[in-house]
């Protein structure tokens, strides 16, 4: 299974669960053979962090600049157009557009319209940069799809992907990239499990979203940290499900399907 050339769809290297530790991480990492990670954005310090980080990987660490729902929903609207103004500025040394999205959850909604104009804000502003988009979508992808539609300039993949067929067809038909993670390895998400095998080889790619999200496999309990080593168990999961592809296929393709998007980032600049 050793490659060293595999790629983490998504994770969060620059978040301050790894402050102590993370030359330690990206070397588990890269001993599993995930040696790229592309990671995703949160606010404006998080931005700063990636910076700093993605010089301990030149080149392997591929930053992506957005404004998170959670992050929008626990700002106010002057701070979070503050941010946006410095997002304009700060895209162009970033590979990708992201987190961005619309997160439904409880705790969030109160924000939904504040959530829904600052997606729409940040689509408008890939108009000129056209970035890959990492999407952050929980409970509305109904009305993120319909903003989506509007924008010509939209590909990219979806985080952390657990829903159904109809949901599924929708990315597909936009063209964005299907990413799965550790929601495979644990019991339920069973639409998820069942649509699995309708993902395309060239639309799909395997995540860890670690720190967060732990899978359920060995090493690893639900209360522990995640790291980018797990996205192994994560594709020997997928492959038990899918049946068609071994592991070491998986991801194969994955990472031929973000260097791909990469690709497409770099010629935008």
């Amino acid at each position: 299974m050793i490659s060293n050339s595999y790629i983490d769809a998504h994770c969060h290297l620059a978040d301050p669960k790894y402050s102590s530790d993370l030359e330690s991480v990206l070397g588990r990492s890269e001993k599993a053979g995930v040696g790229e990670w592309i990671l995703g954005g949160i606010g404006p310090k998080d931005w700063e962090a990636q910076k700093k980080i993605s010089k301990l990987r030149a080149g392997k660490i591929h930053m992506a600049f957005g404004l998170h729902p959670w992050w929008v929903a626990s700002h106010d609207e002057g701070e979070v157009m503050t941010a946006v103004k410095r997002l304009e500025s700060e895209l162009g040394k970033a590979q990708c557009l992201g987190e961005l999205g619309l997160d439904f959850l409880p705790q969030f909604k109160d924000k939904a319209q504040l959530q829904k104009e600052v997606f729409r804000i940040q689509l408008m502003l890939n108009e000129n940069f056209r970035k890959p988009l990492i999407l952050h979508v929980v409970h509305a992808h109904g009305e993120a799809i319909t903003v989506l539609k509007g924008f010509r300039h939209c590909q990219g993949l979806v985080h952390a992907f657990s829903e159904g067929k109809e949901v599924l067809k929708q990315y597909l038909d936009l063209g964005f990239l299907i990413s799965v993670g550790g929601a495979v390895t644990r019991k339920g998400y069973q639409k998820l499990k069942e649509c699995l095998s309708l993902i395309p080889l060239d639309r799909l790619v395997i995540e860890t979203d670690a720190p967060d999200q732990t899978p359920e496999v060995a090493g690893f309990s639900k209360e522990s940290r995640n790291e980018p080593c797990t996205l192994v168990p994560i594709a020997e999961a997928i492959s038990q499900i899918r049946k068609d592809s071994s592991p070491e296929a998986l991801l194969a393709s994955s990472s031929r399907n973000l260097r791909a998007l990469l690709a497409s980032s770099s010629r935008s600049r």
